[in-house]
């Protein structure tokens, strides 16, 4: 049953919550009152930052317990709303499993009040928005040291002077199609497809729908459209279906039961879902509305993969998709809010005839004060649904122009332009904008990297029927199909960056075989079959394609594999045998047959020096003679116990591209004294000795025939680590730091995985008062760039994922203290970082990185019947140059093989 907030009763306050009772002259004072538009407001004028507003009393902070907190249990059956509110949100399954993974622990909570500080927005800028709930989880053993988490809630009133007077947002209308909303969301629509147009050089031609449901004649009936030229304006409708036995109740249509349908629906007869779809669609005075379970015969094979494969087409082509973010199964609707709420009232202590009630909501958890969602909502809404968890909705959202979301707290409009939602400042999209625009006029390499995105956001997702997963991105294909043309799709990769689209890796262990031989047998028995071994969509679980920051930076000043990638195969030929006629749905079987350097695995796997957090991603390393480094490897099986060393078995590798070592953008070397330069006086860097470039190109990368001249008949440079040896270098000695620039030790991110609320969409900042209104051209929401040279937009785009400013090195060099600086390369390194070297690394097999597949033979469980050598996939591997034998050129010393991967 659903909770009117406006309906809520006032509720008492226990001795705990008295803190909820805001004292507005606690920090401010008459001083603090502005009133430039006529209304009384409080502002704070020391920054434009945030002030932390503690709440104390004598009863807070709450010291409980879990799992049962007995002491919020009390209070609420005493009748306090919050403490009931508090004690449901701390008891729910994820926060306990996130707060208290042990069980029992001692809790202590406070509550924090932060107040947004703002000269910029001045009246208009929100200042009290959230209330967050400090939760610390106490050790055991040791009461001083604690986890912290913090529970955000959102504060919202219905009284407009207690709105204005603390900046705070209004509470939305509970009636979600009153004749305000509806004039709301009539106004954003009309005026986003009079102002903004949304077509792209890749959108979906115009598509009709086999069938709708026709809303314009009183009754509720399916229709057959008459022909693909006439213009059908309808609404698709976005939901989740819930788990079989939710599911199993809604009204479908079948090939028994389509010519009753065709006759009439009743509204009785509908699940709460589709009858508020259709109640908003006849408000919103558009005649039809697209249901997939209406719309498409749910017991004909043939009409199920037609309409699976054009359903991109159909919303693409919708006036507006309506998501039902507030529903999490058939049997809910979306017009009434669902979301527990507390009120506590307000009267202001400055001036006392402000009064009201504000409304108190529980929105997520973070680790940080800020809160996970700070003015970036809708995420507040999106983050706690359902429906951002299934794998058929993240198709339905990427490829829908416009679409309206009922959340469970209120109602946003999105657009390729603007994200407006009730009662706050338009937003700029993020990653929630089509895939139509974010694809369009980009360049290749980039629609590349954007493919991975989606494939790793949507591995995210889950499914009833996993076999529904290349089905469920075929409207996404079907689009990058259009933006790579002479490309083709092979089971979620893209035959043009097959090399680089084949190193995922699985980002949590849950699930994975604990055995070699357990791999081989689940691959070999796939039933239903997804896809071959070689493709991420045949895989349960989150995948990854960060396969440099997953192994970390393990010489000190390089960046492994930041540019001028290049395979290192002969070939990829690839055979797929579809189930039915879409080219991007379905598979029966596939398989690679590739051409490339192949060799066994030297010796055993040995634990990974690389740390990773519990449950993330299982790492090898591989040793030859059980001493000397080789690669790092990231498996799809999970050998245990994790600390010990495993034996290889027959396990081989396979070569599929390298990469030129790239300098940290802040490390500046002295000239190291190698065997090439070791006459060589002074240093490079600081402008003394030899100068390899010429004036004003210092530190700008050269051909080696630039460097040494054009003479074609001079011997080939020696490698850049010829010479080099533990034994004959004393490193200190031979390193001259360069005291101007030194190496900077970047923040520390987290590296080993991305976390779903770091990959899914994210908006940008609130529009500035110039662009308030949506108007706004598609060219300027954000910059394409046009095709240019691939390497340059790899430095760049790298830079910006490692969190590297566009900044001089000398102006990025002063925002570091000078005790996080340090030019000492570590003990036992093998890289020379002089200028000369450098320039050449890439045209150096042996400083080079090496990427490739681990394989492990099919051993007649499952053959093609090619009696060539038959594998399937057991995980990847980097191989690193400069650290023991590791790097391009021992890879390269093994012949040509031909092989399959099944």
């Amino acid at each position: 049953m659903s909770t009117s907030a406006r309906a809520l009763s006032p509720q008492p306050q226990c001795s705990y919550c008295s803190v909820l009772d805001f004292d507005d002259s606690t920090g401010f004072s008459s001083a603090n009152i502005r009133s430039e538009t006529g209304e009384p407001y409080l502002m704070l004028d020391e920054d434009d930052g945030e002030k932390m507003l503690s709440l104390h009393s004598t009863e807070y902070p709450i010291e409980d317990s879990f799992p049962d907190l007995p002491r919020l249990g009390r209070s609420a059956d005493a009748g306090c709303g919050f403490c009931s509110m508090l004690g449901d949100t701390l008891k729910s399954n994820d926060l306990v499993s996130q707060l208290a993974p042990r069980g029992v622990e001692a809790v202590r909570i406070l509550l924090r009040l932060p107040w947004r500080l703002s000269r910029i927005y001045g009246p208009k800028g929100t200042a009290m928005s959230r209330l967050l709930a400090q939760v610390q989880v106490l050790d055991p053993v040791d009461s001083k040291n604690y986890s912290t988490r913090f529970l955000c809630f959102s504060l919202e009133t219905d009284s407009k002077t207690c709105s204005k007077w603390l900046r705070m947002r209004s509470s939305p209308s509970q009636d979600r199609l009153s004749p305000e909303n509806l004039a709301w969301m009539k106004g954003k629509l009309n005026r986003c497809k009079q102002q903004h147009g949304h077509t792209y050089d890749v959108s979906a031609p115009d598509y009709t729908p086999t069938r709708l449901l026709d809303l314009s004649g009183g009754k509720v009936r399916l229709v057959q459209t008459v022909s693909s030229t006439h213009k059908y304006s309808y609404v698709a409708l976005s939901y989740c279906w819930g788990p079989p036995d939710k599911a199993s109740q809604q009204l479908t249509t079948t090939k028994s039961s389509l010519s009753k349908r065709q006759d009439g629906i009743e509204l009785a007869e509908c699940t709460e879902v589709v009858r508020d779809a259709i109640e908003t669609t006849t408000a919103l005075s558009i005649p039809y509305l697209w249901i997939d379970a209406l719309c498409i015969i749910q017991d004909s094979p043939e009409d199920w993969n037609f309409e699976a494969s054009k359903m991109g087409d159909v919303y693409a082509n919708a006036e507006l998709t309506v998501c039902s973010l507030a529903s999490s199964n058939c049997r809910q609707g979306f017009l009434s809010k669902t979301r527990k709420t507390a009120k506590v009232a307000f009267r202001s202590r400055i001036m006392p005839e402000i009064r009201g009630d504000i409304y108190i909501r529980y929105n997520g958890i973070s680790t940080s004060r800020r809160g996970p969602f700070q003015d970036y909502q809708p995420l507040e809404d999106q983050e706690q649904s359902e429906w951002i968890l299934r794998g058929w909705t993240y198709q339905e959202k990427a490829l829908s122009t416009r679409k309206l979301w009922f959340g469970s707290s209120r109602i946003h409009f999105l657009c390729d332009s603007v994200v407006h939602s009730e009662g706050m400042e338009p937003r700029v999209p993020g990653w929630d904008s089509s895939v139509q625009k974010d694809v369009s006029h980009r360049s290749r390499n980039k629609v590349y990297r954007d493919w991975e995105t989606h494939a790793m956001l949507l591995s995210r997702r889950s499914f009833t029927r996993y076999t529904d997963t290349l089905p469920a991105l075929s409207g996404i294909a079907a689009t990058f199909a259009r933006a790579l043309p002479g490309d083709s799709y092979h089971a979620g990769l893209w035959k043009g960056n097959m090399e680089a689209q084949l190193l995922w890796y699985l980002s949590n262990q849950d699930g994975l075989p604990s055995a070699i031989e357990a791999l081989r047998f689940r691959h070999s028995n796939l039933d239903p079959y997804i896809a071959p071994s070689w493709s991420w969509a045949g895989h349960y679980g989150p995948v990854n394609y960060t396969l440099d920051d997953a192994l970390g930076r393990q010489i000190s000043g390089i960046w492994s594999g930041r540019g001028d990638f290049r395979p290192e195969h002969a070939g990829i030929e690839t055979r797929l045998t579809l189930k039915g006629s879409n080219p991007y749905g379905e598979l029966v079987d596939g398989h690679i047959m590739l051409q490339g350097h192949v060799c066994p695995v030297p010796s055993a796997m040995y634990p990974s020096p690389v740390s990773s957090p519990p449950g993330a991603v299982s790492k090898k390393q591989l040793r030859i003679n059980g001493h000397e480094y080789l690669a790092d490897c990231l498996l799809d099986w999970h050998p245990q116990p994790a600390t010990d060393t495993h034996p290889q078995g027959d396990l081989v590798m396979v070569l599929l591209r390298s990469a030129c070592f790239k300098r940290e953008t802040l490390y500046r070397r002295g000239k190291l004294r190698c065997s090439r330069h070791e006459d060589s006086e002074g240093d490079l860097d600081s402008g003394t000795g030899p100068k390899p470039f010429p004036a004003g190109n210092i530190g700008r990368k050269r051909s080696v025939s630039q460097l040494e001249g054009d003479d074609d008949d001079a011997p080939p440079p020696p490698s850049p680590v010829d010479g080099i040896s533990d034994l004959e270098i004393e490193w200190r000695d031979h390193v001259k730091p360069y005291k101007g620039q030194k190496r900077a030790r970047l923040p520390s991110t987290t590296l080993m995985d991305i976390r779903s609320d770091a990959l899914e969409p994210k908006h940008g900042t609130a529009l500035t008062s110039a662009i308030d209104s949506d108007d706004r051209s598609d060219d300027g929401q954000r910059s394409r760039s046009n095709e240019q040279d691939h390497g340059a937009e790899d430095d760049e785009d790298e830079d910006e994922r490692a969190g590297l400013t566009t900044e001089s090195e000398g102006e990025a060099e002063e925002s570091y203290d000078e005790d996080e600086l340090d030019d000492v390369p570590s003990e036992g390194e093998r890289i020379c970082l002089c200028k000369i070297c450098e320039a050449e690394w890439k045209d150096s097999d042996d400083m080079r990185v090496a990427y490739g597949l681990l394989l492990c033979p099919a051993n007649d469980l499952k053959t093609t019947g090619s009696g060539k050598n038959e594998f399937f996939r057991a995980g990847v591997f980097v191989s690193l140059p400069a650290i023991g034998r590791g790097g391009l050129g021992y890879f390269k010393r093994f012949p040509l093989e031909t092989i399959i991967i099944l």
